[in-house]
């Protein structure tokens, strides 16, 4: 069957058919010939068994008289027929008396025929009982029958018996039926070559040429005609194939509609948002997919970022933590300690095309892609420089306040200390007190009065 499935059924088809044709043309000759080696057999069979009884018969009617002119005509008459090799009368010590060949009366029977079985050469002077045998090879028929030569009238039962021989040859009967065998064959050949004929032609009008309207549908189909539909008529398995094509192209028509859509939406989204989205091999190391945003970010194409290892993505100072930070990370995640919606976020500083360097924030994924059963890296990149200054800036200012208030509070206690100083060389010159705010705590310190 393998051999039929590599060619389309337009030639598959016809030579299935002259195959069976020849298959069933060689079993109907071997059965013919069969049949017909075994209608000559038993023709020839029964043939030779009533030829040798009528001249059994006629050979005993003319004893003791067994070398009369009429039993040599009777058997040389059977030496007309070709099919005939040999008839001989022997007598009881198997010296051959008449014979259809003139050379063989007065040789021995078994010079005479070589082939002549003893045992039924015995065996049918012992039972007074013809037989006709088929030989081994069925290329021809042996008979045996008895004859009495002649008889004392003081004998109970003869003694002098001979024996009556035929050979006869089947191969040019069977040779003629198997002729008719074959001409047989042959009309009917041409009579199975028609019908076979007129059954590749519907084949080809019901299977074949509607398979071909199905492929043809399913290569336009495949070369971007969404609307290309096989539509065949009827109701039959071929039919019911054409209906689940249509409705499968339908469907995959319109999945192919939608996924051309979000295909359209997502490049939209990927080329035009400033972050960038990428997908990272965590065996290898190898960028799979990084969208065009990092054109903007970085100065390089996506195919230049997928084309260089990971480590021309870092500085230097930060390639080899990174790269051990993201092995530790796999480990886990394949041990099963950190779960697909774990998010890690962590700041990179990551070089330009033009020689500067950009800080980034990276906010990672691990996940399993059952396509490959690989653990991947699925990640977001942002620019966070712009922030960075905003942080440094603000971190700056406050310091700066930081400062300041650390001044002015060093500057209130000094005012306070100064209020008292007054108010003590008042009290001492007998003055009243200036700053009535001030009042001596019991250590003889001046200190700020409450508020009423």
């Amino acid at each position: 069957m393998k051999f039929f499935i590599q060619f389309p059924l337009r030639l598959t088809i016809p030579l299935f058919l002259l195959l069976c044709l020849c298959v069933l043309s060689l079993y109907t000759l071997t059965l013919g010939k069969r049949q017909a080696d075994a209608s000559v057999e038993k023709f020839v069979l029964a043939m030779v068994a009533q030829d040798m009884s009528r001249l059994q018969g006629r050979i005993n009617a003319h004893r003791p008289d067994y070398d009369d002119d009429d039993i040599k005509i009777a058997i040389a008459s059977r030496g007309s027929d070709p099919d005939v090799k040999v008839v001989l009368l022997s007598d009881e010590g198997d010296v051959v008396l008449n014979a259809t060949n003139l050379k063989l009366p007065g040789r021995s029977l078994w010079q005479a025929v070589p082939e002549v079985s003893a045992e039924l050469v015995s065996q049918a002077k012992r039972t007074r009982t013809g037989a006709v045998l088929l030989a081994d090879d069925h290329q021809s028929i042996s008979a045996y029958y008895p004859v009495v030569l002649a008889a004392d009238t003081r004998e109970l039962r003869p003694t002098r018996v001979g024996l009556l021989f035929m050979k006869y040859d089947l191969r040019s009967l069977k040779l003629a039926g198997h002729y008719q065998v074959e001409q047989q064959l042959w009309r009917s050949v041409l009579v199975y070559a028609l019908v076979l004929i007129v059954l590749g032609g519907l084949l080809h009008n019901s299977l074949t040429q509607r398979m071909r309207r199905l492929i043809a549908t399913t290569k336009s189909f495949a070369a971007g005609d969404t609307s290309a539909r096989a539509s065949l008529p009827g109701r039959d398995e071929i039919a019911r194939i054409g209906g689940a094509v249509d409705k499968m192209l339908l469907t995959i028509g319109n999945d192919r509609e939608l996924l051309a859509e979000n295909a359209r939406r997502y490049r939209l989204l990927t080329e035009n948002i400033k972050d960038v989205v990428w997908v990272l091999d965590a065996a290898t190391l190898a960028f799979r997919y990084v969208s065009p945003s990092v054109e903007r970010l970085r100065g390089y194409t996506p195919a230049e970022i997928m084309a260089a290892p990971l480590t021309a993505a870092l500085t230097p100072e930060a390639a080899d933590a990174a790269t051990r930070l993201m092995r530790r990370r796999t480990e886990d995640f394949l041990a099963g300690k950190i779960a697909t919606e774990h998010f890690y976020t962590d700041e990179v500083e990551q070089p330009c095309k033009d020689g500067s360097t950009v800080w980034t924030e990276v906010i990672t994924s691990y996940y399993l892609n059952p396509a490959n059963n690989r653990v991947e890296i699925r990640g977001v990149t942002r620019d966070i420089g712009e922030r960075r200054t905003w942080e440094e800036q603000l971190r700056q200012r406050l310091d700066e306040l930081q400062r300041w208030q650390d001044v002015m509070l060093d500057r209130e206690d000094r005012v306070q200390e100064l209020k008292g100083e007054v108010n003590a060389l008042c009290r001492t010159l007998g003055q009243s007190l200036r700053y009535a705010s001030q009042q001596t705590d019991p250590t003889g310190l001046e200190r700020e009065a409450p508020p009423a």
